[in-house]
This record gives structure tokens, sequence and C-alpha cells, in this order.
């Protein structure tokens, strides 16, 4: 082989690995959100009613960790505790805007009051080691809206 040959050779194998580095960073999901907002909801199935009002701050790091603070007030069968707990999770991307994260670490805080197993109970997915899929979608004002299948749980604003 001539020596101009060896050079083609090496500058399209360069070519080819920079251009299939850039196409891997444009096509590699980087989540890195801070998103805080209020989650109230209720549960009042078998007549044994749960109702959370809380400050929820959520956190996705580009390394694919993440976690939320729940800062509030829960109610279960009229017996009223107070919420204040951090939960580390890893985060995955499925597709389009699905995420799956994983629970790795409940951290609950000294005034956290909240009986345990009520939440794992009442609220599905923010267990130790549970999985929970959740789908990340921006508006057309760039708010974020962070939700399970079936409705939205925070709306950010951008």
């Amino acid at each position: 082989m001539t020596t101009r040959r060896i050079i083609i050779l090496t500058a399209i194998i360069n070519l080819a690995i920079v251009l299939a580095t850039v196409w891997l960073h444009y096509n590699t999901n980087h989540l890195n959100i801070a998103c805080q907002g209020n989650l109230t909801m209720e549960d009042s199935r078998n007549n044994n009613p749960f109702t959370l009002d809380a400050l929820v701050e959520m956190h996705f790091m580009s390394d694919g960790s993440g976690a939320f603070n729940l800062t509030g007030d829960a109610s279960v069968k009229g017996n009223h505790f107070t919420v204040s707990r951090q939960e580390s999770f890893t985060w995955r991307h499925v597709r389009d805007a699905l995420y799956e994260i994983t629970i790795t670490d409940v951290q609950r805080y000294g005034h956290d009051t909240v009986p345990e197993g009520v939440f794992e109970r009442f609220v599905s997915g923010i267990g130790m080691s549970q999985k929970r899929m959740l789908q990340l979608t921006r508006t057309p004002d760039d708010a974020l809206v962070i939700g399970n299948f079936y409705s939205p749980l925070l709306v950010c604003a951008g």
C-alpha cells in the first residue's frame, strides 16, 4: 500500500469515529432538571381514606441519578401525620418521553411521623427498590410536565 492510501484510510477512519461520537452525543438523553410543585392527592377506596398535601422537589441529574423531597401533611383514617423525607433514585430513558425510575434510598427526616408502610400501601412506586414509569413532556411555553400514564403529577414552569 502506498503512503497516500494509508493517509486517506486513516483520515476516513478518524472521520467515522468523530461522526459516531457526535451522533451518540446528540442521540443520548441528558436530563439535568430541577422541578418543584405541590402534590395533592386523595384515595378513598375501600372505606380507608388517605390524603396527601405536600411540596415536591424533584431533581434529575445527567448521570442517571436523582432525588425527590416530600414535605407536607398526610392523613389516614382521620389521623394526621407530618411528611418529611428524601427519596433517591436512578433513572433510565425508555423511549420518547418515557422514563423509568428505581428508588435506591429513602431518608426519613426526624419530624416525619408517617407510620411505616403507609406510603407503600397508598402510593405505589415510591418504596425501596420499587420502579415507576414517568413521562416528562415539554409544553409549547417550555414548562415541564412530569406524570404517569393517567395524569400529570407536577407542572414545572420553564
